[in-house]
């Protein structure tokens, strides 16, 4: 028996905007997104982060609407041999009746740069007795996430991976969303119009994929802007 009736992963590296994407969608903007992910404002939705979900892997919990904010570095900053399959916070996608997916994309130079400006001023400030190995152990996080970012192709791999790891899952997943946050106008389109656009300056996957999602600026004009 399945015990989450819907669940929307929301998901894509560290610093591309997830908790944002989450947080707009909450207050109403960007419908024609919402509309097709099925999200209802005036519905209740709980969310989970992988860890939260990754202490009770067997869903023992039933849930109407649950959002699941998933970064999909986490295998390779987990050191998870078998990527995505070993990760035990996935687990719970199993447990979805309606499943929808959504994979945030921006560029590496975007993500460096969300980063940097995670670790600067709030982390200054809050050095606290309390809370200061938490902000030690976040910081030496993202200066790892920095390193992996400014590897040529270790970004668009892990999407590759990601995505590999969705499109076998297809059977039961009723839609997934590629979403471009390069810009301030977020543009989605399906998985399956990414995977079949056409290459040009952005970033590509090792198969030859597509890497924007039908961002403007000259690239793909598939995507849909998010209204």
């Amino acid at each position: 028996m399945k015990n989450i009736r819907h669940m929307i992963v929301v998901a894509g590296p560290s610093g591309v905007g997830k908790s944002t994407l989450i947080t707009q969608i909450a207050r109403g903007e960007h419908p024609e997104l919402s509309r097709t992910l099925g999200f209802d404002s005036g519905t209740i939705w709980e969310k989970r982060s992988a860890s939260q979900l990754e202490r009770s892997a067997a869903i023992t919990k039933s849930f109407d609407n649950l959002i699941f904010h998933y970064d999909i570095m986490r295998p390779v900053l987990r050191r998870y041999r078998d990527g995505y399959i070993a990760d035990p916070a996935l687990k719970s996608l199993d447990q979805a009746a309606r499943l929808s997916i959504v994979s945030l994309w921006a560029p590496d130079d975007a993500l460096i740069t969300r980063l940097s400006t995670r670790t600067s001023l709030p982390f200054r400030r809050s050095l606290t007795p309390l809370n200061f190995p938490v902000r030690i152990a976040r910081k030496r996080r993202y200066a790892r996430l920095r390193r992996l970012y400014r590897r040529p192709q270790a970004v668009s791999q892990q999407y590759a991976s990601w995505f590999d790891f969705t499109q076998d899952r297809q059977p039961t997943c009723e839609q997934h969303l590629v979403v471009d946050v390069s810009n301030n106008v977020i543009r989605f389109t399906t998985i399956s119009e990414w995977l079949a656009a056409p290459h040009h300056d952005r970033a590509q996957s090792p198969d030859g994929s597509c890497g924007c999602g039908g961002g403007g600026g000259g690239g793909c004009s598939h995507g849909r802007a998010a209204q």
